[in-house]
């Protein structure tokens, strides 16, 4: 049995939201919402779960214990806070006239998360120049119109580490395992192989959902020397993550372009 959240359509607020209020995009990989008013972007992504067990053939043949709905319900619920987490951006604290204070708004705006500017001669482009815009990301339960069927497979004590998970552009899928919203080791692959015990596997995995194609760990990665992105071994966003993104924005809106800082 599957815990009864995971059977019905998760609502998605903004597409309630009044028409000139917000322009939305459905991709191939998320709906795009921005907020006309106050010039928050959104990307939403429909994902529709699948709970599976890991198990061994052969002389010691075993299978995982069956899923609970409890631990169907913690795995969504960690799943969304851990894309929270490190993806949305954090709106940057406005300034102080008192010194002391300043220092410290200062000190939480240096570690903002990745945001957009914008330029050009439309409404939007005017009412937002000079301006930094956030972007939230989540994921929404589907069963009917997913833009990823999602695998989570409950693996045998002993061998959390046995799956590679990885996300299918093919057949629009994300393969991980329970254990993925965890922190865990990870290594690069080749000679000289930089490694880590402070590895987050599922917002690493949601970066290819999103659309960015590069693993930066592998040998010849063009960001290999980029030890802390996320999706090398590290758990920082770059600007490069979200050009899908920007990509789709900048086909939004009528004489506005969308901009990230350099990579």
């Amino acid at each position: 049995m599957t815990h009864p959240m995971f059977s019905q359509e998760e609502a998605d607020t903004y597409a309630c939201l009044r028409p000139h209020t917000v322009k939305a995009k459905d991709t191939i990989f998320g709906k795009i919402y921005i907020h006309l008013e106050d010039g928050l972007v959104s990307f939403h992504q429909r994902w529709r779960y699948h709970f599976i067990l890991d198990q061994t053939f052969g002389k010691h043949a075993a299978k995982a214990s069956p899923w609970t709905d409890d631990e169907e319900r913690d795995f969504h619920y960690a799943a969304e806070s851990i894309i929270w987490k490190f993806w949305n951006s954090r709106r940057t604290l406005p300034g102080s006239s008192d010194p002391t204070t300043q220092q410290f708004i200062d000190l939480i705006n240096k570690h903002s998360g990745i945001s957009f500017s914008v330029s050009g001669d439309g409404e939007f482009a005017q009412k937002f120049a000079g301006r930094q815009l956030p972007i939230e990301f989540d994921a929404l339960i589907t069963q009917k119109r997913p833009h990823f069927n999602v695998n989570v497979k409950k693996m045998l004590p002993g061998r959390e580490l046995a799956l590679r998970s990885n996300v299918d552009w093919g057949s629009l899928t994300i393969n991980v395992a329970k254990n993925d919203t965890d922190r865990s080791p990870a290594q690069q692959d080749g000679k000289g192989a930089a490694r880590t015990d402070d590895f987050y596997t599922l917002p690493h995995e949601f970066g290819h959902a999103v659309g960015y194609g590069f693993d930066e760990y592998e040998v010849g990665a063009t960001a290999r020397k980029d030890i802390d992105s996320l999706m090398n071994i590290g758990k920082e966003i770059r600007p490069r993550h979200l050009a899908f993104i920007k990509a789709q924005l900048n086909t939004m809106l009528k004489g506005v372009k969308f901009h990230l800082p350099p990579n």
